[in-house]
C-alpha cells in the first residue's frame, strides 16, 4: 500500500512553485523564510510563515491569487445588509457562505444557530466554497480562538463587526492551520 504525504518540503532555488501528486500543501524554504503553499479550483497561494535569511538561496514574494475575477463589492454590501437584518430583534452572529461555481457568485446562509457571541452552523464541506464570512454584530471586526480553532480548511474567511454603528470587516485566507491577513481588495473588485 502507497502511503501518501499530505506535505512536501522544498528548498527554493529559482524552481516552479508547484505541488506533488497527493500533497495538499507544500513548504518552501526561500533566501528570505520559510512559505507554504497550496492551490485548489478557486485560488493560488504562497503564504509568508517565518521570515529570515539564508545565504545563497533565492527569495520569494507571497501571493494570493484567485482563479477567477474577484468577487463583486455588492456581494459583501449585501452580507452586512443581512447581517443588520438579522440582528435586528437580538444581537446575534450570523454564517454566510460566498460560493463560487460555473461562473456564477451566490451566497448562501446555512442552516444555523446564532447567538451574540457564538454560532453553530452545517454545511461548511462545501468545496464550492471560495469565502466564509460571519459577523459579530455589536462587536469589532475580530479572529477569535474559537475561530483559529475551526477554521481548517483551505478557503477565504472573514468576520464582519459592528454592523449597526461603523460596519468594519477583517479578512484573510486559511490554509490548513496557518493565516495570513488580506485587504478586502485582494478579494472584492
Amino acid at each position: 500500500m502507497m502511503r501518501i504525504n499530505p506535505a512536501q518540503y522544498e528548498i527554493y532555488r529559482g524552481q516552479q512553485i508547484r505541488l506533488g501528486a497527493g500533497c495538499a500543501f507544500g513548504y518552501y524554504f526561500a533566501g528570505n523564510g520559510t512559505f507554504k503553499f497550496a492551490e485548489n479550483e478557486h485560488m493560488r497561494v504562497l503564504m509568508p510563515l517565518a521570515q529570515f535569511r539564508a545565504a545563497g538561496l533565492p527569495n520569494l514574494t507571497p501571493f494570493c491569487t484567485l482563479k477567477g475575477e474577484r468577487l463583486p463589492v455588492a456581494v459583501l454590501h449585501a452580507i452586512f445588509k443581512d447581517a443588520r437584518a438579522q440582528a435586528q430583534a437580538r444581537p446575534i452572529e450570523v454564517m454566510y457562505h460566498v460560493k463560487a461555481q460555473d461562473g456564477r457568485v451566490v451566497v448562501d446562509c446555512p442552516e444555523q444557530d446564532g447567538g451574540a457571541s457564538s454560532l453553530r452552523y452545517k454545511g461548511g464541506d462545501d468545496p464550492h466554497i471560495l469565502l466564509d464570512v460571519h459577523s459579530h454584530c455589536e462587536m469589532h471586526a475580530f479572529f477569535s480562538n474559537t475561530d483559529n480553532r475551526d477554521e481548517q480548511g483551505f478557503r477565504l474567511y472573514g468576520v464582519l463587526g459592528n454592523v449597526f454603528t461603523r460596519p468594519t470587516a477583517l479578512f484573510r485566507v486559511g490554509m490548513y492551520g496557518d493565516f495570513w491577513p488580506l485587504h478586502k481588495e485582494q478579494i472584492f473588485q
